[in-house]
């Protein structure tokens, strides 16, 4: 098995948003990325998908003023760098439906991969619920209710094939999916996407401050479990938009 970060760019917001802190006016820059792994019997998976091409027509001026995107990398772009098109991809995992993971999902419309798109129940049923609000609350309902993409709901743990499991997480969205990964000759990957922001979050202890309470909702019984689970493998965390990690991984030649 092999795996490459791929990487969309970037956004801005308050950093209370991702953690708590008392400097309410600080800002920080976060990483947007969608993972891809070459499996010897799954073949190629993306495990999101990144910002839309479209985005500051589809985002809310909130969102745009609360999480501006301020570098903008296509996951068609990234793909293309990595020699991959759309039609080369197996299986997409989606660890939820919020605009800045499921922007790239309309890439794979009508392809193979689209078909059968690996999402939480419980997080499709949040999402299909949202899209009939005026609040969206971080969903863009045309990312994902589109023609060519269909969805196969997961409603519990499972290992897709013996050195990788995917296991739901509830805490910032529910049943938000998580994947470990168990790479020959080197050190477990457990994938957490936005259930846990930034390694600060993780070794503090600190859940995000955000006004969105389903952020917090969750997230110190679910660190708790990720720990015991790291503990047991010795796995490494990749965080959901810690942009000091995404600097040292591309040191390490594992980010395109």
């Amino acid at each position: 098995m092999f795996y490459r970060i791929l990487y969309l760019g970037a956004m801005e917001c308050r950093k209370y948003r991702m953690i708590c802190t008392d400097h309410r006016e600080e800002n920080i820059r976060i990483p947007v990325y969608a993972l891809w792994i070459r499996h010897p019997k799954l073949g190629n998976i993306i495990y999101d998908t990144g910002n839309a091409p479209h985005y500051r027509e589809e985002l809310t001026e909130d969102t745009k003023a609360s999480f501006p995107i301020v570098e903008y990398r296509s996951l068609e772009q990234a793909m293309k760098e990595a020699g991959l098109t759309p039609e080369d991809v197996d299986l997409i995992i989606m660890s939820h439906l919020h605009f800045d993971h499921a922007g790239g999902l309309r890439l794979f419309s009508g392809t193979k991969a689209g078909k059968q798109v690996m999402i939480g129940k419980a997080e499709w049923e949040r999402a299909r619920e949202a899209a009939g609000k005026k609040d969206l609350s971080g969903y863009v309902a045309e990312q994902y209710l589109t023609e060519g993409i269909s969805f196969c709901l997961l409603e519990k743990d499972c290992w897709l094939a013996d050195d990788m499991r995917v296991f739901a997480q509830n805490s910032h969205s529910p049943s938000l999916l998580g994947l470990e990964l168990h790479v020959p000759d080197q050190s477990p990957l457990i994938c957490v996407s936005d259930a846990v922001y930034l390694r600060e979050n993780y070794e503090r202890e600190l859940p995000p401050d955000s006004p969105n309470q389903a952020n917090a909702s969750g997230f110190l019984e679910n660190l708790q479990i990720l720990k015991q689970r790291q503990r047991e493998i010795g796995g490494e965390i990749l965080f959901g938009h810690d942009m000091n990690q995404i600097d040292a991984l591309r040191k390490r030649g594992l980010v395109i």
